[in-house]
């Protein structure tokens, strides 16, 4: 066999195992789906409303906000809607200094909501403190960058953990429209069970009509919490936390010095470490809505953010594989290992896509470059061809089977009508490819940065004038 052809055969071997290896742990989670049918957690109305409010712990909100002039007065709109005693709320906006865009939509919170002398100064100028609401004083922190250039959320978040004081702390993303009832839900299951650490809402979007990318989307987020984190929870797995709406026991957080300030994806990592030390983390069927990226630009930023993320989380929690396993047991190390390693397995898998591509067109009659090689190589090892074939069509069943699936949990008329999106998920979920490769490229050159995903997409000219 000549040295291309060997290298060829050596590359398909290797990405196909990785395949294979996914698609066992896939097939794993799709029999505790479909065997034992597990459920998101639900906290009913009844039980939220049961405890009185003056036996209701305060609760920290967090607010991390950069560049987002358009969507803090509805995001302020969401917060006074919530079910919860105002005097039992201690809210901190965690904004830059130089982030003057943002500081004036602050400043003008007060005079949306008619109240007078509502602001507070520091004896150097700065805004320190702003009353939207009768007796509830609301917090402004200014985050300054340690270490230097780690313009990052979590760097942010550090702060307001520094100085909260509720005993349970949440985070709102400034797109974020909670459910009125979430805070209630979240604060009771955290009540009545002692022994969890962390409760996750489920995160679901507004605008998923608004293009086709954030249909795809919509659906992604509604197998991800209804079926995916229902299955990881019964099967015991790490829960990867999303970025906002997550309920900490606020003296755990403590206890593991808060967020990652150098990890982009920090709730993720955040998930790890909590499943390190032994703590438990719900999911519960509460929803926050957000803003999808509309287009395929802030879309590709903001996955390559997540993904470069979760290469420093494998990079980071890995290096020392029997240390975790000792800490979380060998099964969760490999599916978190599924999880992790998603962003690698889309990257390196770019050469052999583009070689069965160059195969199917010399199949059909073109002479193709590379090809010679590639027959040579799967000469004699005619399984490897077919089990590498196989593991591309698998990802054409498994992935609509789970979009579907969902939207079935999901029920309502609005759901089913994406039904038919749902068997093009795969040409989505492919399309990981070009954030995968940014992020790795990210990860090697520019680790600490941040890139930040613009928000205000769906609210129209007229509604910013008013």
């Amino acid at each position: 066999m000549e040295i291309p052809s060997a290298v060829i055969f050596v590359y398909m071997v290797i990405t196909t195992m990785v395949y294979v290896f996914a698609d066992i742990l896939a097939v794993i989670v799709l029999a505790r789906v479909f065997i034992k049918d597990p459920k998101i957690t639900e906290v009913t109305e009844r039980e939220s409303g049961a405890i009185p409010d003056h036996l209701l712990p305060t609760v920290t909100i967090l607010l991390p906000v950069y560049k987002e002039d358009l969507t803090l007065p509805y995001l302020f709109k969401s917060i006074g809607k919530i079910n919860y005693p105002k005097d039992k709320l201690d809210i901190r906006i965690l904004i830059e200094p130089d982030d003057q865009r943002t500081l004036r939509s602050v400043l003008t919170l007060p005079r949306h909501a008619r109240m007078i002398n509502a602001i507070k100064y520091t004896k150097y100028g700065f805004p320190k403190v702003i009353k939207v609401w009768d007796d509830l004083e609301i917090n402004i922190e200014y985050i300054y960058l340690h270490p230097k250039g780690a313009r990052t959320k979590p760097n942010a978040l550090n702060k307001g953990l520094s100085g909260a004081r509720g005993s349970i702390l949440t985070i709102y993303d400034a797109e974020d429209r909670p459910d009125p009832n979430q805070l209630r839900k979240a604060v009771t299951y955290l009540l009545k069970h002692p022994k969890v650490a962390c409760v996750q809402s489920r995160l679901a979007y507004y605008n998923a009509d608004q293009s086709l990318l954030t249909k795809f989307f919509s659906i992604e987020y509604i197998q991800h919490f209804l079926v995916l984190l229902p299955a990881y929870y019964a099967l015991r797995r790490v829960i990867l936390l999303g970025g906002t709406s997550n309920y900490f026991r606020t003296e755990v957080l403590r206890t593991l010095d808060g967020w990652d300030v150098l990890n982009v994806s920090e709730d993720a990592d955040l998930g790890i470490r909590l499943a390190r030390k032994g703590h438990i983390v719900v999911p519960i069927n509460s929803i926050t809505w957000e803003e999808a990226p509309p287009k395929i630009k802030p879309w590709i930023k903001q996955r390559a953010r997540w993904n470069k993320g979760f290469v420093y989380s494998l990079n980071f929690h890995f290096k020392d594989p029997f240390s975790l396993i000792k800490d979380i047991g060998l099964s969760r190390t490999i599916f978190l290992l599924y999880i992790l390693i998603a962003p690698i397995i889309f990257f390196v898998s770019i050469p052999g896509w583009i070689m069965f591509g160059l195969y199917w067109v010399n199949w059909s009659g073109t002479p193709m470059p590379v090809v010679p090689y590639m027959l040579e190589a799967f000469r004699g090892n005619g399984w490897l061809f077919y089990l590498s074939v196989s593991t591309f069509l698998f990802s054409f069943t498994y992935m609509p089977l789970v979009a579907v699936e969902a939207l079935m949990r999901h029920g309502d008329e609005y759901a089913l009508k994406k039904v038919k999106y749902s068997f093009l998920m795969t040409f989505y979920i492919y399309l990981q490819v070009v954030p995968s490769t940014i992020a790795i490229y990210e990860f090697i050159r520019n680790p600490k940065v941040w890139h930040k995903t613009p928000h205000g997409y769906s609210i129209k000219p007229k509604e910013v004038r008013q």
